[in-house]
């Protein structure tokens, strides 16, 4: 059965916002005397699953998915966005983009951009608000799905990056060298934004406020670009479904039956703990061929966000209008080992409350591979559609939702989106 998902609140906005782009068109030559620019970018997708014992998700900040919630879905992939130039004089801009998309209230706007930016000259560019964060290469652009190859970036890459935008400051630099190579040194810090479902549909936990550092390393010469990139979070907020069982570590009871209990209390929080993230990507991009390979490496320490690894391989080679691509990704823990033991001689319920913590230890592990094959057709400048098909395998349940206690873990996807720009 279908399930479209689309409210009437959504459906108005997008004809307000499609009203609004039609103005601007109709008014080109005012809004350039104006140094005003409205631009924007959308999908509508479609999704279906083969199995309807788990929902697959595009990232974390989705509670739900397609496949238990419903075997077909619009949501999937579908969003649209608007964005807002003005130059305010010949080193001063600013932006605002809204985008609405199926996250944790679907398809509600949210405010992704609002932003000035300072360039002072060619080589340095300043940014002071709401900017993108782009962790990983692609990872500021992965909701406009026109720019690249795939219906959605590789969901076993990207998935698990749980901030979208963050209110701060970046700072860019760029340069080149005698070989006319470009470098680009790229430095950001502020407080991110929203709220992310990692593991579990119930488990969420805010992200405002939590403090992000980072920045990246780029290099591109003729058909070549590399980066290498680090970031880091420092979570504010705890697990809301946490905070009891923390608790519960305090009182004297467990503090009597277990001597490390305040210790393992730390360990299994979020709260002020560091999620760290290391990535390198490289792309060749020449004529019709294009391969993009990444690695990426998440680690904290907290017990109930397990260091994992990531990476994918994708090949797409243009022919006219059509992009025939392959891609490989696949997202492993670094330990595979049970993290809590009971004490020796430990009582049934003891036993018991560690299976459970060790339970919800593994919701939170990232092991996740998928094949991919799909093929692009360009309508024009500013459009193009989208096949492909999915097969995914979850060995631990990190990247989906509602999974029965007999899935396997298998499941095909089948996808297609109409993406465009204006």
């Amino acid at each position: 059965m279908l399930r479209t998902y689309f409210p009437l609140s959504f459906i108005s906005t997008l004809i307000l916002l499609i009203s609004t782009c039609a103005y601007a068109e109709d008014h080109t030559d005012e809004l350039h005397s104006a140094t005003t620019q409205v631009t924007g970018f959308g999908t509508l997708g479609i999704a279906h699953s083969t199995t309807s014992q788990a929902d697959i998700v595009r990232d974390l900040s989705q509670r739900s998915g397609v496949g238990a919630s419903g075997r077909t879905s619009l949501a999937l992939d579908s969003n649209f966005g608007l964005q807002l130039d003005q130059r305010i004089n010949e080193n001063t801009d600013a932006a605002i983009q809204l985008l609405a998309r199926k996250a944790d209230k679907d398809f509600v706007p949210e405010l992704t951009w609002l932003y000035a930016a300072y360039t002072p000259n060619d080589r340095l560019k300043l940014r002071l608000g709401r900017v993108g964060f782009d962790a990983y290469m692609l990872a500021d652009s992965r909701q406009v799905a026109y720019s690249y190859t795939w219906v959605r970036p590789p969901v076993d890459f990207f998935g698990s990056l749980i901030v979208s935008y963050f209110d701060g400051a970046d700072a860019v630099l760029s340069f080149q060298d005698a070989q006319q190579g470009n470098y680009q040194v790229k430095l950001y810090a502020g407080f991110a934004r929203g709220k992310s479902y990692t593991g579990h549909a119930d488990y969420d936990f805010s992200l405002d406020g939590s403090r992000i550092l980072g920045g990246h390393l780029a290099y591109q010469r003729g058909a070549w670009s590399a980066r290498l990139g680090y970031s880091q979070l420092l979570v504010k907020n705890e697990y809301s479904s946490l905070v009891p069982v923390l608790d519960a570590f305090h009182t004297a009871p467990l503090a009597t039956l277990i001597p490390d209990a305040a210790q393992l209390s730390a360990e299994l929080g979020m709260q002020n703990k560091r999620i760290r993230y290391l990535s390198a990507g490289l792309v060749y991009d020449a004529g019709p061929l294009q391969v993009q390979a990444m690695f990426s490496q998440t680690s904290t320490n907290s017990l109930n966000f397990p260091d994992s690894y990531a990476a994918f391989l994708s090949a797409s080679y243009r022919m006219g209008k059509w992009t025939p691509y392959a891609t490989l990704s696949a997202s492993r823990p670094v330990s595979a080992q049970i993290p809590l033991q009971p004490p020796a001689n430990a009582p049934a319920e003891l036993v018991q409350l560690y299976k459970d913590l060790n339970d919800g230890i593994h919701s939170q592990r990232n092991r996740q591979s998928t094949l991919s094959l799909g093929l692009r057709y360009d309508l024009s400048d500013a459009s193009n559609l989208k096949l492909q098909i999915d097969r995914i395998h979850s060995r631990e349940k990190f990247l989906v939702r509602k999974e029965a206690p007999d899935w396997n873990g298998q499941t095909m996807l089948l996808s297609a989106s109409y993406n465009f720009v204006f």
